[in-house]
């Protein structure tokens, strides 16, 4: 056999297993995965929901804390606001005072006032610099209106808003180291929400700063004063047959064209009375009024006229001008001259601070004027030429070159002296309530017509004469005194039926008349007056034609003014002598002088008296006052230096009113820096024409095209153009603005600003009232709707309804512009308004607490 093994098979032992488990198992699993995903499914849907609960709370906790905010903002505001209106009162008070004076007199000077007690008001009640906290921390908690704590369910009291706290006030300064922001710094405030349980409640906080932009408010901003004005008449303001009350600044300018005030059928019969503001057959009260003004003259022709202050307090009325006068009435068909004209009785009773620069003059019979409060006649001769003139700069060097003309290049000196006068006869002047009497100049008396007015400078023949008296204040008939006296001459005064040149024959030659001192006894040494007469030439005689007939009049020529005065206040201090005096002859003289011209001026039925309370008023007069109380002449009372400086910085300040309104208050009178080159350069940089002065400085009248009618606020504005040669008619009552291109007849009460180009007449029977409140309401609504307009949907004529379009202060290369993007650090550029939500806002906002 070979080695072959053999092969043996086993049978298998394994298990028989069924696939029936397997399959629960896999389902088992499944469902637990399920079980497991849907856990945290709910899991994280109630995690959500937890989370949106929480936000929601925390959400409506958040804006219950800006609640909170704001209740801190809001209360703030009122108290800060209510600290500016002092402020501001305080301060308007000291620079409109009562008696008319200003304690601070330029716009810097006052708001630097403001600052200081707005800024002073503000630290007193929070102070600065980490002062009173926890006085000011209290404040700040009153202020809330949400409940300061609540009630938990587990009955715990928990605080539900409080302001937590606040770093400091801080004061910054601008580059004049005056308040520009006071800010509370890192205020924090925090709203709880009550709970069940104390200490799981929700809360909220914020933290700011809350700042404090002190506004720039304005006091004699150009803008500004024009608010102030209810009346702005480029060419003159006429009352005609008024019954009306005005209330607010006046300004009448003057119309070259119409310097005899001749206007709308009426006319003076006086020759040189020009226009400015006249008051004819009217009945005028003034009240409330700090600026009357006017660039020519005060006119009073049968009316009455009275300026008022408030009940027990000084004059607060400011009235310039160039001179006051009544004026007779040239009535048609009736005699203008002569004792059967009839009177022409004006009345005017003024609490007022007056500054002329020429005269006061009664000229109408049976006038009467009572003063109360300050005047300054300022004019004397030294003040009238170059850019220090108020005739130069005021639009009268047409006339003045009219009189230099007429006078063959001797100017009328009468038209830059100042002086008080009564012409006519039965008019008393009241100065009994003044507390000064500043008259630097004299009067004159026309010697072309011994029977002319005071000042009259319309004579006849070809060459203008007038005779410097020696008073300040002077009574018509007082011109006698200077006629020279028969017991000087060896002719009568005057003598008829000859001629000053007439020939050898009819000369009367004035050295005959009276002899120079010699050997021989003179009549003129034996004379009380002759040692004040000029010894060459001591009389000028002077030829008159009346009536067809030749006059030649002696007048008594003086070394100097001051002679003259001295000789005017001998005779009217005279007093009949005894025989026993020393002087007896000369005395004698001067008494018996003294009743020749009181006798010869009742016999001319030309009596007139000036009233005059010496013993409490500073006065000063260039030359002799010739009536009083008393009967006895005025000493001055105040330096001649003084005087004389203020009344060249008068001068100036009449060129700033006449020119921009601008009452210059940064210069008082005494004050000799008032620059008139820089105005000039402003009004030059302008473009504006005197003509065109001081209402083209405010307002653009070339803008106005059409005429435009709309409402603003519920007020009317309304804007007119020219009508041909017709004046525009102001019928109604109107609360607003008038702009007019021309000039306006009013007719109807109004109560906003009017400003006319050309002539404004009141006719009306009513009340004519400056409302500042209501011409802002207009400017700044107007502002705030042009400003969100955009550029590109404004065109001329969309702008002619705003009264803003007309106002140069509200306009830029003819474009309407808002105040906007205000830097606190620049005062011209600082936010003036004063609502609480536009100085005071949030910086530096977060949640939570500052760290």
């Amino acid at each position: 056999m070979s080695g072959y093994g053999v092969i043996v098979k086993e049978k298998s032992k394994g298990k028989y297993r069924k696939n029936d488990g397997s399959t629960l198992i896999t389902v088992l699993v499944g469902v637990s995965f399920m079980v497991v995903l849907a856990s945290i499914i709910l899991s994280v849907s109630f995690s959500n929901l937890k989370m949106k609960q929480l936000e929601y709370r925390n959400k409506r906790n958040f804006y219950e804390d800006e609640q909170v905010l704001d209740d801190v903002y809001n209360g703030l505001g009122r108290d800060i606001s209510e600290y500016l209106a002092k402020a501001y009162n305080d301060t308007l008070a000291m620079v409109t005072m009562a008696d008319g004076t200003s304690q601070y007199g330029s716009q810097t000077a006052a708001y630097q006032q403001f600052v200081n007690l707005f800024g002073g008001r503000l630290e007193s009640k929070f102070g600065a610099d980490g002062e009173h906290r926890d006085e000011t921390l209290a404040i700040l908690q009153s202020y809330l209106t949400v409940a300061a704590t609540g009630q938990n369910a587990d009955g715990s009291t928990a605080k539900q808003a409080e302001v937590l706290d606040y770093i400091q006030t801080k004061v910054e300064n601008d580059a004049a180291g005056s308040m520009a922001r006071y800010t509370f710094e890192g205020v924090t405030v925090r709203y709880r929400e009550v709970t069940s349980n104390a200490t799981t409640g929700f809360e909220a906080t914020v933290t700011t700063d809350i700042v404090v932009e002190v506004p720039y408010i304005s006091f004699f901003q150009d803008y500004s004063r024009v608010l102030d004005y209810v009346l702005i008449g480029n060419q003159g303001i006429y009352f005609k047959n008024a019954d009306a009350r005005i209330e607010g600044n006046v300004y009448a300018g003057t119309d070259s064209k119409d310097k005899n005030a001749a206007y709308q059928g009426y006319h003076y019969s006086e020759g040189k009375v020009y226009d400015g503001m006249n008051l004819y057959q009217s009945k005028i009260t003034f009240a409330n009024t700090n600026y009357l003004i006017t660039k020519g003259d005060l006119n009073l022709c049968e009316s009455d006229l009275t300026i008022s202050s408030p009940g027990g307090k000084k004059a607060v009325t400011n009235l310039w001008a160039e001179n006051i006068r009544t004026v007779e009435n040239n009535h048609p068909g009736v005699p203008v001259t002569g004792k059967e004209a009839p009177a022409n009785t004006s009345t005017l009773s003024a609490d007022a601070n007056f500054y002329l620069a020429d005269d006061l003059e009664l000229n109408a019979r049976g006038s009467s004027a009572s003063l109360r409060g300050n005047y300054y006649g300022y004019n004397n001769n030294k003040i009238v030429s170059g850019t220090n003139s108020a005739y130069e700069t005021t639009g009268k060097n047409e006339t003045r070159n009219q009189y230099k003309g007429e006078a063959e290049g001797n100017g009328a000196a009468h038209a830059s002296s100042s002086s008080i006068i009564l012409n006519a006869n039965d008019t008393t002047l009241d100065l009994t309530g003044l507390d000064s009497l500043i008259v630097t100049g004299l009067a004159y008396v026309d010697i072309k017509n011994p029977e002319a007015s005071y000042a009259a400078t319309e004579g006849t023949g070809d060459k203008l004469d007038e005779y410097q008296t020696g008073e300040s204040l002077a009574l018509r008939y007082n011109q006698l005194l200077y006629l020279a006296p028969q017991e000087i001459l060896y002719e009568t005064n005057p003598v008829e039926g000859q001629t000053k040149n007439a020939g050898a024959a009819d000369y009367i030659n004035v050295k005959e008349a009276c002899p120079p001192v010699g050997d021989e006894k003179s009549k003129l040494t034996e004379w009380f007056g002759s040692g004040e007469l000029n010894p060459a030439d001591p009389v000028t005689a002077v030829e008159y034609k009346v009536n067809g007939k030749n006059y030649v009049y002696f007048y008594l020529n003086f070394q100097s003014e001051s002679n003259k005065a001295k000789y005017v206040e001998e005779v009217m201090k005279a007093a009949e002598p005894a025989e026993t005096s020393a002087e007896y002859t000369k005395e004698k003289q001067k008494w018996e002088l003294k009743q020749s011209v009181l006798k010869r001026a009742e016999k001319a039925r030309i009596e007139s008296n000036i009233q005059i309370d010496g013993s409490g008023c500073k006065i000063y007069t260039k030359g002799a006052v010739t009536s009083t109380t008393d009967g006895s002449a005025i000493d001055n009372t105040a330096a001649k230096p003084e005087v004389y400086t203020e009344s060249l910085n008068m001068a100036k300040h009449f060129v700033y009113f006449t020119k921009r309104l601008d009452p210059a208050e940064a210069h008082g009178m005494v004050d000799d820096a008032l620059d008139l080159d820089s105005l000039n350069s402003d009004i030059s940089a302008k473009g504006l024409s005197e003509a065109e002065l001081p209402a083209g400085y405010f307002v653009k009248f070339d803008n106005i095209v059409n005429d435009k009618d709309n409402m603003v606020k519920g007020y009317q504005v309304i804007v007119r153009t020219i009508n041909g040669s017709a004046p525009t008619v102001i019928n109604q009552d109107v609360k607003g603005i008038i702009i007019c291109k021309g000039d306006v007849i009013i007719n109807g009460s109004i109560e906003g600003l009017v400003i006319a180009g050309g002539k404004i007449t009141v006719s009306t029977s009513g009340t004519i009232k400056a409302n500042r409140g209501i011409v802002q309401t207009i400017l700044e609504a107007e502002q705030k709707e042009l400003s969100g307009i955009k550029e590109d949907k404004v065109d001329r004529d969309f702008l002619a309804g705003y009264a803003s379009y007309y106002f140069r202060q509200a306009l830029v290369n003819d474009t309407l512009v808002s105040e906007t993007n205000h830097k606190y650090n620049d005062t011209s550029q600082r936010i003036t308004s004063t609502e609480y939500t536009d100085f005071m806002y949030y910086e530096n906002w977060q949640k939570g607490e500052r760290h």
